[in-house]
């Protein structure tokens, strides 16, 4: 729609919204947001802030989006400029390796990255989550699926949903 148009150049971070796994995350981050109203956001390898952005164009809430690379992070500002939004904390650092991230709960984290980073993660995301908060992951290929899921049910997490497309996954995750 057109007041959810976001315009993403071509740049050195990743997420222009061409990748399949962009595409999957984001709608789930979409029927997510229809069925629930959550309170506190984190975009976790932000990129070029395509899941913040669409975040933010669907809650107007606060995000919180963090990247480890210094032109990732001034890539995510030129790109909140140029689709003239705000009310992001961008946080620079590797995961949660930051005070300001650690010291939040989050009622969704999104997270598009790949499945090593995403299993090593696993504990911190249930740490930083709200008592029944969402995780929304994606970056997974269709035969990572299955021990995706079950490494993270030992971390009490539940399976939502998952989409599949051209070999990509993502899944929305809840914290019981």
């Amino acid at each position: 729609k057109k007041k959810h148009h976001l315009y993403l150049p071509a740049s050195e971070a990743f997420g222009t919204g061409s990748h399949v796994s962009t595409l999957l995350v984001v709608q789930n981050i979409e029927y997510l947001l229809k069925k629930i109203k959550l309170n506190s956001y984190l975009d976790l390898g932000t990129g070029t802030g395509i899941l913040s952005f669409v975040i933010k164009k669907l809650t107007k809430k606060k995000i919180f989006s963090s990247d480890n690379d210094q032109k990732v992070e001034n890539i995510f500002k030129k790109n909140m400029k140029i689709n003239n939004l705000s009310g992001f904390i961008f946080v620079r650092c590797k995961n949660f390796n930051n005070k300001i991230l650690r010291d939040q709960k989050y009622g969704l984290i999104v997270a598009n990255i790949l499945y090593n980073p995403l299993r090593k993660l696993s504990r911190d995301f249930y740490l930083r989550l709200n008592k029944s908060g969402y995780l929304v992951l994606s970056g997974i290929l269709v035969g990572q699926t299955y021990s995706i899921v079950s490494f993270y049910r030992k971390f009490n997490f539940r399976v939502i949903k998952v989409n599949k497309l051209s070999g990509w996954v993502s899944i929305i995750f809840k914290k019981v």
